[in-house]
């Protein structure tokens, strides 16, 4: 795979050949300029009321690390919130359908107890969102264009197919990379196995 991140204005482009149907892709916000971090703390959970119940389809977020009121235009206008789980740690997935960057509301495609088992989402929990986060079904390219407040940024790339090692590379602005994926000596498909 090769990613090509070009500034243009304010938009960077990033463009991913090469991929597999199968490949698991995700492209994340980095913690720091040249980091290999997925910025994990972009923003919280904002107050429990109308919105962050278990049976509500709508996610109030509140500043973190990155402010809010407006969202920074970076956030995709679709896509996937992933909401700290406070009783495993592990982020759960939101796909959502569309934001409304004025108020900080993301409006999810299920309820959120659909999601958390029929919890409420709780307060302050840690929220990032991916730029790109969806598994190649066919094709081999992906083309996404970030649109962000006039600064460079260096996101995260992490891909993954079963039986290859998992691939990370980190992009900023201008700059060109070969990902390749290694079969992993690990995993040995059923079809080698005697």
């Amino acid at each position: 795979m090769r990613l090509i991140n070009t500034k243009k204005g304010n938009q960077q482009l990033i463009r991913l050949v090469g991929l597999t149907p199968g490949t698991r892709l995700g492209i994340y916000y980095a913690d720091a300029i040249g980091s290999d971090r997925i910025l994990y703390t972009e923003f919280a959970v904002g107050n429990i009321g109308d919105y962050n119940t278990a049976q509500s389809k709508i996610v109030l977020l509140k500043d973190y690390f990155r402010s809010v009121s407006p969202l920074p235009r970076d956030i995709p206008k679709k896509g996937v919130l992933r909401i700290r789980n406070p009783d495993s740690g592990a982020y759960m997935r939101f796909p959502y359908w569309s934001v409304n960057r004025a108020s900080n509301i993301f409006f999810l495609n299920n309820a959120i107890g659909n999601i958390t088992g029929g919890k409420d989402l709780v307060e302050g929990r840690e929220v990032f969102i991916p730029f790109v986060e969806q598994q190649i079904v066919e094709g081999s390219e992906i083309s996404y264009t970030i649109q962000n407040d006039g600064q460079d940024i260096s996101v995260v790339i992490r891909a993954r197919k079963k039986g290859y090692l998992p691939m990370q590379r980190i992009a900023s602005a201008s700059t060109y990379m070969l990902l390749n994926q290694q079969i992993d000596p690990i995993f040995e498909p059923l079809d080698n196995r005697s």
